[in-house]
């Protein structure tokens, strides 16, 4: 009895461990992104600009009174107004001023200064970075570099001056030729600025002492280009506000308006506007409306012709609605899409977007099918030259370890575990470096142990001895490496 109740104490039943694999689905996303094309209303800008010259009129050089009113159209002011009307009428009576005698009796270099000063009798009172309109300038007196450039520009032409501008990075002010070959730079941002650094502090708070370092990587621009600037200040404005049915046509404007400068010049009107125009492509990418975004730059390119810029939103656009159908499990909308795009966008986005819909459509397939035939499947696509970069290999294998997994996982639970380290063999046969099957197997054989081993403690407790020898031979015929069987075939035997 105390043998037996000690035999007894020896032999507890043990836990069995399931090997269990989740959420391979969810772990192959062709993108970050997940959900769907949003339905939501979004109001697009116009294609057309703000206002617009005549072709002859921009191939041609603007007198100083056009490149003016130029200002005004960019300041968004109708010049048909009677606010245009007016400062155009301001304008005249300083051109009449500087075209003085008075004036024309001066040296070049006392006549430029003297027009500076003239700025600030009549009109400017006090700078404010963000204030590059013209008419506000002539209605407050608030002025900023531009603003404060064109209107001394043009005086300076109107008294027969030859005055260029300069445009830097972060600044834009005048430089004045002389006859004799000199040139002095005119800083416009206060009544001091004629020569700026060899005389005169200013001290007064109502202007504006350029920073050094402002003046830096300096270019001399076109006189259009310089009026130009008074809408691009704006278009950035507007876009810094996400206000793109404002942005968009003033960059329009601006692009049309310098079709006709100098090379360079146009090249930056054009830069500009494609940055606007993908810009807001990026706003609708960023609200997944990316079909919506591929459809907006294919319109700006009918509109303009296309570019590198038009090109890479157009590719991004299309690879993200593609993956976003497919994320989505809309697999045959994004075969659609991509059928209609595919001749648009670049040859290594199509590479890509192709090898993602053979993803998507695996993905797809492999969810209806049985275990089995989703195996068979997996192997017969593997060699699809598409997917044959480490990364989509890399899925393929999830997959089929997914569907190995589950079949063993599926015999384990209806014809027991025995039967599914058989099933192990035949996936560790077809992948076999994986380390999952190995241990699901070895796992599973210690199943199968531990039903015996629980069986045997069943027989030992009602003393059939004999009963409980033939289980634990039987389980060691079939797993006789097993610590546990050949333990308890010991203890049985040392009774």
């Amino acid at each position: 009895m105390n043998n037996f109740n000690k035999f007894n104490l020896v032999f507890k039943k043990s836990i069995l461990v399931f090997f269990v694999i989740v959420g391979i689905f969810e772990n192959v996303n062709l993108v970050a992104q997940s959900s769907t094309q949003n339905k939501t209303t979004i109001i697009f800008p116009s294609l057309n600009p703000t206002f617009q010259f005549s072709k002859n009129d921009v191939e041609k050089e603007f007198s100083a009174y056009e490149l003016f009113y130029s200002s005004l159209l960019f300041s968004e002011l109708s010049l048909e107004s009677e606010k245009a009307k007016n400062i155009l009428a301001s304008y005249n009576e300083l051109a009449k001023i500087v075209r003085s005698g008075e004036y024309q009796s001066l040296s070049e270099e006392a006549r430029a200064e003297k027009i500076l000063l003239l700025m600030y009798e009549k009109v400017l009172k006090q700078y404010q970075f963000a204030q590059t309109k013209t008419d506000v300038m002539f209605e407050t007196g608030v002025y900023n570099c531009v603003s404060s450039s064109v209107l001394y520009l043009t005086l300076a032409k109107e008294a027969g001056l030859n005055m260029k501008a300069v445009r830097t990075p972060e600044h834009a002010f005048c430089v004045l030729y002389l006859s004799d070959g000199r040139k002095i730079d005119v800083e416009t941002t206060n009544p001091f600025g004629f020569n700026p650094g060899q005389k005169k502090q200013v001290s007064d708070k109502r202007y504006f002492v350029v920073p050094q370092k402002n003046y830096r990587n300096r270019k001399e621009v076109s006189d259009k280009m310089l009026v130009s600037l008074v809408g691009r200040n704006l278009s950035v404005f507007y876009m810094d506000k996400n206000d793109y049915v404002n942005a968009v046509p003033m960059a329009i404007s601006r692009y049309e308006f310098l079709k006709g400068d100098l090379p360079d010049m146009a090249q930056d009107g054009r830069n500009d506007l494609d940055t606007i125009i993908c810009n807001f492509a990026v706003t609708l990418q960023n609200k997944k409306q990316n079909v919506l975004a591929a459809n907006w730059i294919l319109d700006a390119t009918k509109v303009f012709g296309n570019s590198v810029e038009f090109q890479k939103s157009l590719d991004i656009s299309v690879f993200n609605a593609v993956s976003l159908f497919c994320n989505s499990g809309e697999v045959e909308k994004a075969k659609e899409f991509f059928e209609e795009h595919k001749d648009k966008i670049s040859s290594n986005t199509k590479v890509q977007v192709e090898t993602n819909l053979v993803m998507a459509q695996i993905d797809d397939t492999v969810k209806k099918l049985s275990y089995d035939e989703a195996i068979a499947y997996l192997e017969k696509v593997s060699d699809d030259p598409r997917i044959q970069q480490a990364q989509n290999q890399k899925i393929i294998l999830q997959y089929k370890e997914f569907c190995w997994i589950n079949k063993i996982n599926e015999v384990a639970k209806t014809q027991g575990f025995l039967e599914s380290t058989k099933i192990c063999d035949q996936a560790i046969a077809a992948l076999p470096t994986n380390a999952k099957l190995k241990n699901m197997k070895r796992q599973y054989l210690e199943n199968y142990a531990i039903e015996v081993h629980n069986k045997f403690v069943d027989l030992v407790q009602k003393r059939d001895f004999a009963g409980a020898e033939k289980i634990i031979d039987d389980g060691l015929q079939n797993y006789p490496n097993s610590k546990r069987l050949l333990n308890d075939k010991n203890l049985l035997q040392g009774r």
